[in-house]
């Protein structure tokens, strides 16, 4: 007798294959483009400078702080 195969388990190889493909593909070229980013940044400096268009005062900005929060001083 031969393998019995299920469209339920063709399903789920379907889905694990498009996961994984995705993987493949994606992760390595977010990579190279952080890796891209990272090598031109120092380089091309006009281009990357942060620019303070709300004169917001130095001393308070953080790391978070290109996250709008609905918050009073």
């Amino acid at each position: 007798m031969g393998m019995h195969v299920t469209t339920e388990q063709v399903t789920m190889q379907a889905a694990a294959n498009v996961l994984l493909t995705s993987v493949a593909v994606y992760f390595p070229l977010f990579l190279v483009l952080i890796l891209l980013y990272e090598t031109l940044r120092p380089r091309v400096p006009h281009v990357y400078a942060p620019e303070n268009h709300a004169d917001f005062p130095e001393s308070k900005q953080q790391f978070s702080g290109m996250v709008a929060l609905p918050v009073a001083y």
